[in-house]
C-alpha cells in the first residue's frame, strides 16, 4: 500500500492510515515503545496483568517522552500510559485537584 497514493473511497480522500499518522503527537515518534503492539499497553485482567504491566513498565523507565505520554493518558480510563495504570493516574488526577482546591482558598 502506497500510503500517499492510496485511497480508501475512491474520492482522492487520503487513507486511513496516512490520516491516522498525521494526527499522531510529535513526541510518539520518540517513543521507546514505537514499533511494539498496542494490546502490550491494555493488558487484559488477571493473573498476568502484572507480568505484563511490568515489562511494559521497564519499557517506560527508559522513555524519553514518558511525561507526555502520560499527560496524555491522564484522562484515559485503560491501558498503561507513561508507565502508569488507571488507578495511578486517577491517583494523580485527584492528587491535581486537591492541589488545585487549595490553591484556591
Amino acid at each position: 500500500m502506497n500510503l500517499v497514493t492510496d485511497h480508501d473511497d475512491g474520492a482522492g480522500h487520503p487513507p486511513a492510515v496516512l490520516l491516522s499518522l498525521l494526527r499522531r503527537p510529535a513526541w510518539h515518534a520518540l517513543a521507546a515503545c514505537r514499533g511494539e503492539p498496542v494490546e502490550l499497553f491494555f493488558p487484559e485482567p488477571g493473573p498476568r496483568l502484572m507480568g505484563r504491566s511490568s515489562a511494559v513498565r521497564t519499557l517506560c523507565a527508559v522513555c524519553p517522552v514518558r511525561r507526555p505520554c502520560a499527560d496524555a493518558g491522564l484522562d484515559e480510563s485503560e491501558g498503561i500510559w507513561g508507565g502508569a495504570e488507571p488507578d495511578e493516574r486517577l491517583a494523580w488526577r485527584v492528587s491535581a485537584a486537591v492541589i488545585e482546591h487549595a490553591s484556591l482558598a
